[in-house]
């Protein structure tokens, strides 16, 4: 297939951004969404084919969003990009559970995005109880699947938190 973004994403997979808090996994993802959006190189190296891009945040409102995005379009008009962002918790209403699904799918369904990120993942799918790290990444897949299934071409991008003491010491990704 051709890629979505060269030598990193083609469409239909799943990629994770992993790493700690603060670490610029949402910059990185913001950046890749807009370069998407746009048709430009992602980072200034990879070529991108444009699409449009669902980007889902969960912990940003949307004039921080929109500062933030600004200043990585540098100067570019952003028209395929699509934010759906919440000024309160109670007001989630898509995600990966249950009900929040169908949600998210319907709008996967009407805007047929090349592109969905979700932002942080662990809003996006609680982990519930004594659930394991497996029964949960396994109930993400299936979740994942289901909106694929609407949408059988759109890459995901799931962006994960990992906590300090899940911290191996590896290098920092802004370096």
């Amino acid at each position: 297939p051709t890629p979505l973004i060269e030598r990193l994403l083609d469409p239909g997979e799943v990629a994770l951004f992993v790493a700690r808090q603060k670490e610029g996994k949402s910059t990185l993802a913001l950046q890749l969404a807009i370069d998407v959006a746009c048709g430009g190189c992602f980072l200034d190296r990879h070529p991108t084919a444009p699409g449009t891009v669902l980007y889902v945040d969960y912990e940003n409102r949307v004039y921080r969003l929109k500062q933030r995005g600004s200043d990585l379009a540098r100067g570019r008009i952003v028209k395929n990009l699509h934010m759906k962002t919440f000024e309160r918790i109670s007001q989630r209403d898509v995600g990966l559970s249950t009900g929040d699904l169908k949600r998210l799918t319907k709008l996967v369904a009407r805007l047929r995005p090349a592109l969905l990120i979700i932002d942080p993942l662990r809003y996006a799918m609680p982990k519930t109880g004594k659930m394991s790290d497996e029964d949960w990444a396994l109930k993400i897949l299936d979740a994942v699947s289901t909106l694929q299934k609407e949408n059988p071409s759109m890459a995901v991008i799931l962006v994960h938190h990992v906590r300090k003491q899940q911290d191996n010491g590896s290098e920092p990704l802004r370096n």
